[in-house]
Protein backbone atom coordinates (compact mmCIF):
# COMPACT_ATOMS: atom_id res chain seq x y z
CA UNK A 1 0.00 0.00 0.00
CA UNK A 2 1.30 3.44 -0.88
CA UNK A 3 1.51 6.17 1.74
CA UNK A 4 1.74 9.92 1.44
CA UNK A 5 4.61 11.84 2.94
CA UNK A 6 4.77 15.60 2.47
CA UNK A 7 7.04 18.48 3.43
CA UNK A 8 4.75 19.65 6.25
CA UNK A 9 4.80 16.19 7.83
CA UNK A 10 8.60 16.10 7.74
CA UNK A 11 8.82 19.68 9.05
CA UNK A 12 6.56 18.71 11.95
CA UNK A 13 8.71 15.80 13.16
CA UNK A 14 12.18 17.38 13.12
CA UNK A 15 13.82 20.26 14.94
CA UNK A 16 13.74 23.52 12.92
CA UNK A 17 17.57 23.76 12.64
CA UNK A 18 17.72 20.22 11.21
CA UNK A 19 14.97 21.03 8.71
CA UNK A 20 16.73 24.24 7.62
CA UNK A 21 20.03 22.37 7.28
CA UNK A 22 18.35 19.73 5.12
CA UNK A 23 16.80 22.43 2.92
CA UNK A 24 20.24 24.01 2.52
CA UNK A 25 21.80 20.68 1.49
CA UNK A 26 19.01 20.04 -1.00
CA UNK A 27 19.02 23.61 -2.34
CA UNK A 28 22.77 23.57 -2.90
CA UNK A 29 22.63 20.31 -4.88
CA UNK A 30 24.34 18.17 -2.25
CA UNK A 31 21.77 15.34 -2.38
CA UNK A 32 22.54 12.68 -4.98
CA UNK A 33 20.07 10.82 -7.14
CA UNK A 34 17.29 9.06 -5.21
CA UNK A 35 17.14 5.29 -5.64
CA UNK A 36 14.52 2.83 -4.40
CA UNK A 37 15.82 0.49 -1.70
CA UNK A 38 13.56 -1.90 0.20
CA UNK A 39 10.41 0.15 -0.42
CA UNK A 40 12.13 3.30 0.85
CA UNK A 41 14.60 5.61 -0.80
CA UNK A 42 18.34 6.11 -0.50
CA UNK A 43 20.82 8.71 -1.65
CA UNK A 44 24.32 9.95 -1.05
CA UNK A 45 24.50 13.35 0.66
CA UNK A 46 27.63 15.49 0.51
CA UNK A 47 27.92 17.49 3.74
CA UNK A 48 31.00 19.55 4.48
CA UNK A 49 33.16 17.39 2.23
CA UNK A 50 31.89 14.16 3.83
CA UNK A 51 29.83 11.68 1.83
CA UNK A 52 26.90 10.30 3.84
CA UNK A 53 24.71 7.42 2.79
CA UNK A 54 21.12 7.89 4.00
CA UNK A 55 17.96 5.79 3.71
CA UNK A 56 14.36 6.78 4.50
CA UNK A 57 11.25 4.60 4.50
CA UNK A 58 7.83 4.25 6.08
CA UNK A 59 7.18 1.19 8.23
CA UNK A 60 3.85 0.68 10.03
CA UNK A 61 3.02 4.36 9.57
CA UNK A 62 6.29 5.51 11.13
CA UNK A 63 9.24 7.15 9.42
CA UNK A 64 12.21 4.77 9.52
CA UNK A 65 15.71 6.04 8.76
CA UNK A 66 19.34 5.02 8.51
CA UNK A 67 22.44 7.11 8.01
CA UNK A 68 26.13 6.37 8.33
CA UNK A 69 26.71 9.59 10.28
CA UNK A 70 26.80 9.72 14.04
CA UNK A 71 24.14 12.26 15.08
CA UNK A 72 24.57 14.17 18.33
CA UNK A 73 21.17 12.90 19.50
CA UNK A 74 20.40 9.33 18.41
CA UNK A 75 16.68 9.93 19.05
CA UNK A 76 16.48 12.74 16.49
CA UNK A 77 16.58 12.51 12.70
CA UNK A 78 19.83 13.71 11.18
CA UNK A 79 20.04 16.40 8.53
CA UNK A 80 21.05 13.80 5.90
CA UNK A 81 17.93 11.62 6.14
CA UNK A 82 15.75 14.73 6.22
CA UNK A 83 17.46 16.01 3.05
CA UNK A 84 16.88 12.64 1.35
CA UNK A 85 13.22 12.66 2.42
CA UNK A 86 12.74 16.19 1.05
CA UNK A 87 14.45 15.24 -2.21
CA UNK A 88 12.20 12.19 -2.56
CA UNK A 89 9.11 14.29 -1.87
CA UNK A 90 10.18 16.77 -4.58
CA UNK A 91 10.59 13.85 -6.98
CA UNK A 92 7.10 12.48 -6.14
CA UNK A 93 8.66 9.29 -4.77
CA UNK A 94 6.12 6.45 -4.33
CA UNK A 95 6.44 5.55 -0.63
CA UNK A 96 5.58 2.01 0.44
CA UNK A 97 3.89 1.42 3.79
CA UNK A 98 6.05 -1.65 4.40
CA UNK A 99 9.60 -0.49 3.74
CA UNK A 100 12.48 -2.66 4.94
CA UNK A 101 15.65 -0.91 6.04
CA UNK A 102 18.90 -2.05 4.44
CA UNK A 103 20.25 -3.10 7.86
CA UNK A 104 17.22 -5.36 8.42
CA UNK A 105 17.93 -7.31 5.23
CA UNK A 106 19.14 -10.86 5.73
CA UNK A 107 22.82 -11.12 4.84
CA UNK A 108 24.38 -14.38 3.68
CA UNK A 109 26.89 -15.72 6.23
CA UNK A 110 29.68 -15.77 3.61
CA UNK A 111 28.99 -12.14 2.74
CA UNK A 112 28.99 -11.20 6.43
CA UNK A 113 32.32 -13.04 6.99
CA UNK A 114 33.99 -11.37 4.00
CA UNK A 115 32.63 -7.96 5.05
CA UNK A 116 34.17 -8.43 8.49
CA UNK A 117 37.51 -9.33 6.89
CA UNK A 118 37.30 -6.38 4.47
CA UNK A 119 36.62 -4.03 7.40
CA UNK A 120 40.10 -4.88 8.70
CA UNK A 121 41.80 -3.46 5.59
CA UNK A 122 42.98 0.15 5.45
CA UNK A 123 40.39 2.20 3.54
CA UNK A 124 42.65 3.08 0.58
CA UNK A 125 43.71 -0.56 0.12
CA UNK A 126 40.09 -1.69 0.21
CA UNK A 127 39.14 1.01 -2.31
CA UNK A 128 41.89 -0.11 -4.68
CA UNK A 129 40.88 -3.77 -4.33
CA UNK A 130 37.28 -2.95 -5.21
CA UNK A 131 38.33 -0.66 -8.08
CA UNK A 132 40.68 -3.27 -9.57
CA UNK A 133 37.90 -5.85 -9.63
CA UNK A 134 35.24 -3.39 -10.84
CA UNK A 135 37.33 -2.55 -13.91
CA UNK A 136 36.97 -6.15 -15.11
CA UNK A 137 33.41 -6.77 -13.89
CA UNK A 138 30.69 -4.53 -15.34
CA UNK A 139 28.11 -5.69 -12.76
CA UNK A 140 30.44 -4.82 -9.89
CA UNK A 141 31.21 -1.48 -11.54
CA UNK A 142 27.47 -0.74 -11.84
CA UNK A 143 26.88 -1.69 -8.19
CA UNK A 144 29.80 0.47 -7.08
CA UNK A 145 28.49 3.46 -9.04
CA UNK A 146 24.94 2.90 -7.78
CA UNK A 147 25.90 2.57 -4.12
CA UNK A 148 27.97 5.76 -4.28
CA UNK A 149 25.34 7.80 -6.12
CA UNK A 150 27.40 8.07 -9.32
CA UNK A 151 25.47 5.76 -11.63
CA UNK A 152 25.06 8.48 -14.25
CA UNK A 153 28.77 9.39 -14.20
CA UNK A 154 30.74 7.54 -16.88
CA UNK A 155 33.94 5.81 -15.83
CA UNK A 156 36.93 7.93 -16.80
CA UNK A 157 39.01 6.36 -19.55
CA UNK A 158 42.51 5.77 -18.33
CA UNK A 159 41.76 6.19 -14.61
CA UNK A 160 44.16 3.91 -12.79
CA UNK A 161 43.76 5.02 -9.21
CA UNK A 162 41.06 6.02 -6.77
CA UNK A 163 42.98 9.28 -6.59
CA UNK A 164 41.99 10.00 -10.24
CA UNK A 165 38.40 10.66 -9.15
CA UNK A 166 37.12 14.22 -9.62
CA UNK A 167 37.29 16.38 -6.50
CA UNK A 168 34.44 18.86 -7.11
CA UNK A 169 31.32 18.29 -4.95
CA UNK A 170 29.05 18.23 -7.99
CA UNK A 171 31.04 15.43 -9.60
CA UNK A 172 31.05 13.44 -6.36
CA UNK A 173 27.27 13.31 -6.68
CA UNK A 174 27.41 12.28 -10.34
CA UNK A 175 26.38 15.66 -11.73
CA UNK A 176 27.91 18.39 -13.78
CA UNK A 177 28.06 21.87 -12.21
CA UNK A 178 25.06 24.05 -13.04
Amino acid sequence: MAVRLDVDTVRGIVDPPVFRGAEELLGSGMVGEISTVGGGCAAVVLDGGERRSAWVGVTDGTLATECDCEPEDAEELCVHVVAVALSAIQADFAWSSAATSPKAAVVDSRVRRLAEIAAELPLRRLAMLVAEHAVGDRRLEAKLLTHTGRIDQPTAVGATSCCDAPEKPESLLGREPA
